[in-house]
C-alpha cells in the first residue's frame, strides 16, 4: 500500500469517528427504522417545501447511517482480520516473537486493550484498537495467550 493510499484510508476511518462515539451497530439498526418510518409517512408526500427539505434531510441522515453501519459491518469481517494478519506477518523480531508467546493474565491482556482508544492506532502498523478488540474475541476473550502468537 503505498503512504498516500494508506492516508486516504486513514482519513475515511477517522473521519467515522464521529458516528462511532453517537452510536452502536443495534443502535443504527433502530434509527435507519426510524427514520425509514417517518419517510413512508403521508405527511412527507406534502408538496410544501417544508416537507421537500425535510425528506431530504432526512434522507441525507438516513445515507449516512447505512455507509456508517456498512463500515462497522466491514470491521467485523473475519476477511479483514486475516487480511490484515497477512500484512503484519513476519514483522516482528525474534524476541518480540518469544514475548508475544508468552502466557498473559487475563488481567494483564484486559488492561492492556481498554487502555486503547477504539479508532487510535497504538503502534505504527496502524492497527485500530476496534481490531484487537474483535481479535481478542475472536481468540475466546479472557485469554492467557490471548492470540498474539496467531499474528505470525
Amino acid at each position: 500500500m503505498s503512504g498516500l493510499a494508506g492516508y486516504n484510508k486513514l482519513k475515511v476511518v477517522s473521519g467515522i469517528g464521529e458516528h462511532f462515539k453517537e452510536f452502536r451497530c443495534g443502535s443504527i439498526c433502530k434509527e435507519i427504522i426510524h427514520i425509514e418510518e417517518q419517510l413512508n409517512k403521508d405527511e412527507m408526500w406534502d408538496p410544501s417545501e417544508e416537507s421537500v427539505s425535510k425528506y431530504k434531510a432526512l434522507e441525507e441522515q438516513r445515507s449516512n447511517l447505512l455507509r456508517t453501519e456498512e463500515i462497522m459491518w466491514r470491521l467485523r469481517s473475519p476477511s479483514n482480520v486475516q487480511a490484515t494478519c497477512e500484512v503484519v506477518k513476519n514483522k516482528l523480531s525474534e524476541e518480540n516473537k518469544v514475548w508475544c508467546g508468552a502466557v498473559f493474565t487475563g488481567m494483564e491482556v484486559e488492561e492492556a486493550l481498554f487502555q486503547m482508544h477504539p479508532l487510535k492506532a497504538p503502534s505504527p502498523d496502524g492497527l485500530l484498537g476496534l481490531f484487537f478488540f474483535k481479535i481478542l474475541a475472536h481468540c475466546g476473550g479472557g485469554g492467557e495467550k490471548a492470540g498474539f502468537g496467531d499474528f505470525e
